[in-house]
């Protein structure tokens, strides 16, 4: 799609430069007529040759905004697309980074349980009070982690059975 895009405005320019040649090309002959007529004597009048003067340049003038304003909007379109290009190459990015960042806190989150088992359990078998804070301490670490639902089963099996041998 943004090559059709560039296309068309390298069409829209050809078109433009088209068109201005053809201007240039009719100016040129009405200079040349002018000329012919000037030197026949049928063009005496200083007052006609100025309004041709006059819009010889302005139709160079319209021809040269003209071919400005199709280069402006060519330009917009080729910024356009190398935006777009930058864009989905950052969301690309970020998207890689997040996926790593999801796979490093992966490899973690079992060390986790697996410290939590060892070294909490047998705190909370001499101190029961914290067995509660620590179930659900357990359960929100389950809902933010990517831990597989085995070792988490069996963590919290194992935690249950503590409390309830109190």
């Amino acid at each position: 799609m943004d090559s059709l895009r560039v296309q068309g405005g390298i069409q829209m320019l050809l078109t433009a430069e088209q068109e201005a040649g053809r201007i240039v090309s009719t100016l040129k002959f009405l200079k040349l007529k002018t000329l012919e007529l000037k030197k026949k004597h049928f063009l005496k009048d200083e007052s006609k040759l100025a309004r041709m003067k006059q819009a010889k340049d302005e139709a160079e003038k319209e021809m040269e905004e003209y071919r400005s304003r199709l280069e402006e909007e060519y330009q917009t379109q080729i910024s356009g697309t190398e935006q777009e290009a930058a864009a989905k190459r950052l969301e690309e990015e970020t998207d890689g980074r997040i996926q790593n960042l999801k796979e490093s806190s992966s490899k973690v989150s079992k060390e986790i349980v697996t410290m939590l088992i060892k070294y909490v359990i047998p705190l909370l078998e001499h101190d029961p009070q914290y067995s509660s804070l620590f179930l659900l301490l357990c359960y929100h670490f389950t809902l933010n982690s990517r831990v597989s639902s085995v070792v988490i089963s069996s963590s919290f099996y194992h935690i249950i059975l503590t409390i309830w041998h109190e």
